[in-house]
């Protein structure tokens, strides 16, 4: 028989509260039981499931003692008549006052078995990869924990004996931080001496997952591999956050368990609440908050299953024990004899992208956190006043700065073009118009003098923006280029590789300044200029040319983390705005998020608080400049007589009342405005399924309407949320394919995608099975479409 497929997904989704425990005054935010069940209609709801669906769901009755002190957990089994099947495991509840952790258990056992929708999405597309797992949960972890926050503990974290289950468990066990609190953090009298603990520990053991994710609420973040380290492995770039937990489920799974992915996740907190209002502080309390939590959270983990079955299947693993050979009938420790387990290679990853826009990082309350190797990215190119005496180059027409080529022929010796470069502007002009390619006009702009005048006193450069593609810039991949500088003005200069997907295999080059990608946090693309900064420092820089302008500092005195940034004009236009929004990064300023507004060559900038409204991309559509915000809310954006945002009442297609899609991204694509993103296929064709829907503005509310097919468009997308995605028409005339969608890559130059019902026609299967298609936030510099800033100066 041949070895199977690494099939063992774990999930331990444990609920945390951080806050001082006692009674909770009248005053503060009881439990919601229009939104919440008590923890008794929870397990009988939850019996009454798996009682309807015995072919799909079973549930176990786990109890163990220690010292007097008994503790019982509920295993639930979905397709627990699998054999072969892909495992997977939750844990709900480890600390009784995140209630809505618990939640998002049942309403996941609701969509494995009954309603295959989440928030009106279809999820039959899941359905093959669901028939492949086997799932457990333990939905209510620590219900004697659960017992104390129900009689009115609201701050309680811990068990029924005042032990904190996620400081329990061995790794690291009993160290404390300078912030402990004995009350909150108590780790018990030794390394799983918590029944709860002993029953999560054997169960890993039998089940022997390859994912196990520990979920809690009280914050929005991400920690992996380890809670008791800042640190990754082996150097990865990541957002880490200086909060550190020792004794916790997450690295005894890591280290011990030898699980390959070890997560905890923070799905939920509320900044705003008190510290005594430990119930508002944990979970969601309005309706709409709370399903917005659980229907993005219960997406994220089937996500995650899919995710984790791409990442492990190459793996092998050995069948598991049934869940039997372990469950105790009594006495003082749970452990028993477990089989000696065989050697297994596990494959190791760095991260997960779960593709939804819930992983964001935040501070969290109580403990400073803060956001470590996050440098972005500023590019320029270099000067270059000379060319290499054996192989002529194709030039930027922006002195002082050019992209170098390889090709020796791409521009023809002005020597032979005597008579040539005295022919009429006009005809010049009409040449411009016919030519096909970006290395067509440099080759043009750099024959002669007289041309190059031609070039840049052409009408309609900016057209060229509609109908050729960007360049992408690669600066991952250095390229050898001895006869070019190696710094400018005590700069040191990268070397990088810039394709034209009109001549992909025609060398071109750009040199970026190695200290902005360092010492710089990236915000956005606008109009060929980077837009970057560091602390209340912004700076623009063209990516060509290199010319750079400063703004005035930013109005406050901490560091600041820049969400997004573009100008809304050419910097040589008369009316041009340089619109950020930056959060800063220091607790003595109350306000969450702004949007900050300088009119270029003004002394001061205009702030607009945002509260929770952080705006993630602006773009201009129509002359409108419209934005969208991490929940998919759009705005129009005023700039006088004050900066402004106005939201656009929309109704999302099908019914749904709120965006389906997890990261999607807005696109200027001739006359529409639209918002994009992927779904996962299952099919044998395309990994993933793009689709578009265009923003109707006519109605009222506007209204968003699936657009089947691009006809004569393609579109251009980095991998960086901050970098703005392009759409050119008539891809045909520079050898592209219409009604599909280019999206750039570190370890190739880009995959192609058929928007649509044209995914698998379109998917290239020699493509790198290693891709990854979900737009992320990255803390190292990843390859970028871009127009060079003279495309939009017309005659100029």
């Amino acid at each position: 028989m041949s070895p199977l497929i690494p099939r063992v997904l774990a999930l331990a989704l444990a609920l945390t509260a951080v806050a001082a425990a006692g009674k909770i005054p009248a005053s503060r935010t009881p439990i919601s039981r229009d939104l919440y069940h008590s923890g008794d209609s929870f397990l009988r709801e939850m019996k009454a499931l798996v009682a309807r669906h015995s072919d799909k769901l079973s549930m176990d009755t786990i109890r163990a003692s220690n010292r007097g002190y008994s503790a019982e957990l509920f295993v639930v089994t979905f397709n627990h008549m699998k054999e072969n099947a892909d495992n997977g495991s939750k844990s709900f509840g480890q600390h009784g006052r995140e209630l809505i952790t618990s939640e998002v258990a049942l309403r996941l056992l609701y969509i494995l078995t009954e309603k295959r929708t989440i928030a009106g999405v279809d999820l039959t597309s899941f359905e093959k990869m669901l028939e492949n797992l086997v799932i457990k949960m333990v939905p209510m972890e620590n219900l004697n924990g659960r017992k104390r926050v129900e009689a009115g503990e609201l701050c309680d974290r811990r068990n029924g004996r005042g032990v904190d289950l996620n400081r329990n468990w061995s790794v690291d066990w009993g160290k404390k931080e300078k912030d402990y609190d004995p009350y909150e953090e108590n780790p018990g009298f030794a390394p799983f001496s918590e029944p709860e603990a002993q029953i999560m520990r054997e169960l890993s053991r039998s089940f022997k997952p390859h994912i196990w994710v520990n979920v809690h609420s009280g914050m929005e973040a991400l920690f992996m591999p380890y809670d008791h380290k800042n640190t990754t492995p082996n150097g990865a770039s990541a957002h880490l956050m200086r909060y550190l937990a020792h004794g916790t489920t997450t690295d005894y799974m890591y280290d011990i368990g030898k699980v390959p992915m070890a997560y905890t996740f923070e799905i939920y907190g509320d900044e705003t609440a008190s510290n005594e209002d430990c119930f508002k502080m944990f979970n969601p309390v309005d309706k709409t908050t709370f399903d917005r939590v659980i229907n993005k959270w219960c997406m994220a983990f089937l996500m995650l299953f899919e995710e984790g079955l791409q990442s492990l299947r190459d793996a092998q693993v050995i069948s598991q024990g049934p869940l039997d050979n372990w469950v105790p009938t009594g006495g003082d420790m749970v452990e028993r004899s477990v089989a000696q387990k065989n050697a297994r290679e596990r494959k190791k990853t760095e991260a997960i992208d779960l593709g939804m826009q819930e992983l964001r990082t935040y501070f969290r309350l109580f403990m400073l956190s803060t956001f470590l190797l996050m440098f972005m990215f500023c590019t320029r190119i270099s000067n270059n006043s000379q060319r290499d005496s054996e192989t002529r180059e194709p030039a930027i027409m922006q002195s002082p700065s050019k992209i170098t080529g390889a090709s020796v022929s791409s521009a023809p010796d002005p020597s032979r073009l005597q008579g040539w470069e005295d022919l009429p502007e006009g005809l010049l002009h009409s040449i411009i118009r016919l030519l096909g390619s970006f290395l067509d006009l440099l080759a043009f702009a750099g024959s002669c003098s007289s041309w190059h005048a031609a070039f840049t006193s052409y009408p309609h450069k900016s057209t060229f923006r509609t109908l050729l593609p960007p360049l992408l810039v690669r600066p991952n991949i250095r390229v050898s280029a001895p006869h070019l500088p190696s710094s400018h003005d005590g700069h040191k200069l990268r070397t990088c590789q810039v394709i034209d997907p009109a001549n992909p295999n025609i060398a071109l080059r750009c040199q970026i300044p190695q200290e902005t990608l360092q010492k710089k946090h990236f915000a956005g693309f606008s109009y060929g200029k980077l837009i970057c900064g560091h602390r209340r420092e912004v700076l623009i820089v063209d990516v060509f040319t290199g010319v750079r302008v400063s703004p005035p500092q930013l109005p406050f005195s901490e560091d600041s983390f820049f969400y997004c940034g573009m100008l809304t004009a050419p910097l040589t236009s008369p009316n041009s705005h340089l619109l950020i929004c930056a959060q800063p990064n220091g607790s003595s300023y109350s306000c969450k998020f702004s949007l900050f507004d300088w009119l270029v060559g003004s002394d001061s900038w205009s702030e607009l608080r945002l509260d929770d409204a952080r705006i993630d991309q602006i773009v201009d559509f129509n002359g409108q400049l419209i934005a969208m915000d991490y929940h998919q809310r759009l705005y129009t954006v005023s700039l006088s007589p004050n900066l402004g945002l106005q939201e656009i009442a929309t109704v999302w297609w099908d019914g749904m009342s709120e965006c389906p899609f997890l990261r999607p991204w807005l696109v200027v694509c001739g006359d529409m405005l639209l918002i994009v993103d992927h779904y996962v296929s299952f099919s044998f064709g395309a990994p993933v399924i793009y689709k578009a829907y265009c923003l109707n503005m006519l109605t009222n509310p506007a209204t968003w309407a699936e657009v089947e097919k691009l006809e004569n468009y393609t579109l251009f997308v980095g991998a960086d949320v901050r970098s703005p995605p392009f759409s050119c028409t008539s891809p045909g005339r520079w050898g592209g394919r219409s009604n599909c969608l280019y999206y750039a890559h570190d370890i190739q130059p880009w995959s192609l995608h058929g928007l649509g019902d044209e995914a698998d026609a379109v998917w290239d299967s020699s493509n790198d099975p290693e891709l990854v298609f979900k737009r992320n936030w990255y803390g190292r510099l990843q390859p970028f479409w871009v127009y060079p800033s003279m495309f939009y100066t017309d005659g100029q």
